[in-house]
């Protein structure tokens, strides 16, 4: 058997372990990836990625068939199932040969076949005609995760779906049953609904998408509605038989029914794939299929962490990418144990029709632990660019806790789900920088309105502290005792975040003025110059501190 050394050896190739892998090949290690399947794992194959391309064919197939409220005609309009699969197919295909040509360019090695860690420093690896064993100094499990499955299930007939076979479906079924409410279900019930399935959604709790906000939920529950599609809450699924089609069986608190389907899907979430891969050789232990980790990754055994879904939820890939990096980062010595704990805020999103998007706690899990919150909401149906798009369905929600500084948000309208591309919100950070980074992505009226009567109850006769990163000065303010600097944001250009300049500039001189430190009379000045980098602008009375920080 063959013996090859490495300083890192990576098991799995998805959004966590392919960017660790570059990640370390950029520190100067010798990184070696085991994939048993395609690069980029569940998510670039069959899961994030493709699905999101399913769901944009069903989103414009929508649009061409609500022409007429925007002025076109349109004869015909029909679909190519064969076509809009093989569509979501390539865009997989692109993206996994884009991670095999960065492997390449960064010196990854790359071995296909089944990982098997033997003990903290030996992986065994074994492939159709070969088997290996290499020597590393780390181990990052990324395994991923795979569809969770019900004790109903045990007896039940094969033809069931997973995400992965509603994926790519032969036909659009007539009817479909889908077993849970989550991200994964209420995504398919979009797209099937779209093409004109009927469909029926199942779901235990009392609401859907019960990890969200409970008026997220409402509104996301009354838009679908309106869609035809139909839902039972609070509602367990008991059995499932398949004869000329699949025989679903619920208990509620009122009755037992039978329902029938020409295709089931299962979609009640996700465990991780901890079998087969030698966790018992070593120290790392287990909860619920998920493997145990600590700060950057670590798990009960030095040499080994976890990184990603394997390691538990959120099951988000940009959280199993961030964690990748932070995870090597400490590996190469970039990074301390941190001892005070920070917790981050993570956002998620769901790419339905209309979308939702969330960072933070909701406002009912603020309540329950007992946090003194303030909540701003504003609905779309105000929104200037809502209404241009026709898609005025939806409102931004925003909590602030206004003793610690924590920002959560929950919003539900079109492409909302742009919010799940800012990078994590670390708790460590001034509100407003979090804010700002917020609402730089929302980009909407919406949000600035909600922050603005949010902040400006927060800082009324409360000590200001604005943390400027990445953007200019709005303002200069002057005063009967000379000149002192308002700040807030504003784009380089001036143009890019105006809205947001508006509404940071707004509460910061809102509170100068009731804190009696300028005056009605007193003159406002445009974009301020000739900034003093870093340096603390006092205001005299000692209750508000602004400070300019450069640019990073």
């Amino acid at each position: 058997m063959k013996n090859e050394n490495y300083d890192i050896v990576i098991i799995g190739s998805g959004p966590g372990g392919y960017v660790a892998a570059i990640r370390a090949a950029q520190l100067n290690k010798k990184v070696l990836v085991v994939e048993k399947s395609d690069l980029g794992g569940i998510c670039l194959n069959w899961g994030c990625i493709p699905t999101k391309a399913l769901l944009r064919t069903s989103e414009i197939y929508s649009y061409v068939k609500e022409a007429k409220q925007f002025g076109l005609e349109v004869i015909k309009h029909d679909y190519s199932l064969k076509n809009i699969v093989n569509r979501s197919r390539e865009v997989s295909k692109t993206l996994s040969k884009g991670i095999e040509y960065l492997f390449k360019k960064n010196g990854i090695f790359l071995k296909k076949g089944n990982a098997f860690i033997e003990d903290n420093n030996n992986v065994t690896i074994q492939s159709n005609d070969s088997k290996i064993r290499v020597k590393t100094k780390k181990i990052i499990i990324a395994t991923g995760a795979k569809a969770k499955k019900p004790t109903f299930l045990e007896n039940s007939p094969n033809e069931i779906w997973s995400y992965k076979e509603a994926m790519i479906p032969n036909e659009i079924p007539k009817s479909l049953g889908i077993v849970g409410s989550g991200a994964i279900g209420i995504e398919f019930a979009c797209f099937y609904n779209e093409l004109g399935t009927d469909v029926k959604v199942f779901e235990v709790q009392e609401n859907i998408v019960p990890h969200e906000d409970k008026d997220i939920s409402v509104a996301l529950e009354k838009a679908l509605l309106k869609k035809k599609i139909t839902f039972y809450k609070n509602t367990k699924v008991v059995g499932l038989n398949k004869a000329e089609s699949f025989e679903l069986t619920t208990n509620t608190k009122e009755k037992i029914e039978k329902h029938h389907f020409e295709k089931v899907l299962i979609a009640i979430g996700v465990e991780g794939n901890i079998e087969n891969i030698g966790i018992e050789n070593t120290k790392v232990r287990t909860k619920n299929n998920q493997i145990i980790t600590h700060q950057y990754g670590m798990t009960d055994d030095n040499n080994i962490f976890a990184i990603g879904d394997v390691a538990g939820t959120p099951w988000l890939a940009h959280k199993a990418s961030h964690e990748g990096i932070d995870c090597v980062e400490y590996i190469s010595g970039l990074k301390s144990i941190n001892t005070e704990n920070i917790k981050q805020i993570i956002p998620s999103c769901i790419y339905s029709n209309p979308q939702v998007a969330s960072i933070g706690l909701t406002e009912q899990e603020a309540i329950t632990t007992n946090k003194s919150i303030k909540v701003g909401t504003f609905p779309l149906s105000a929104n200037g660019k809502a209404l241009a798009l026709n898609e005025p369905n939806g409102f931004v929600k925003t909590i602030f806790d206004d003793k610690t500084g924590e920002y959560y948000l929950s919003t539900i309208g079109s492409n909302l789900s742009r919010v799940s591309e800012i990078e994590t919100i670390d708790r460590s950070r001034t509100y407003t920088n979090n804010i700002i980074e917020i609402y730089e992505y929302l980009g909407i009226e919406a949000a600035r309105q909600a922050i603005v009567n949010e902040l400006q109850a927060t800082l009324d006769g409360a000590r200001l502290e604005v943390d400027v990163r990445h953007l200019l000065l709005v303002a200069d303010v002057m005063t009967s005792e000379g000149e002192v600097r308002a700040i807030g944001r504003h784009g380089v250009s001036g143009t890019k975040h105006s809205i947001l300049a508006r509404a940071a500039f707004e509460v910061t001189v809102n509170h100068l003025l009731k804190a009696g430190i300028i005056g009605e009379r007193d003159q406002l000045t445009g974009v301020a110059e000739n900034i003093i980098v870093g340096q603390p602008i006092s205001l005299g009375t000692g209750s508000v501190e602004l400070y300019y920080i450069p640019e990073e």
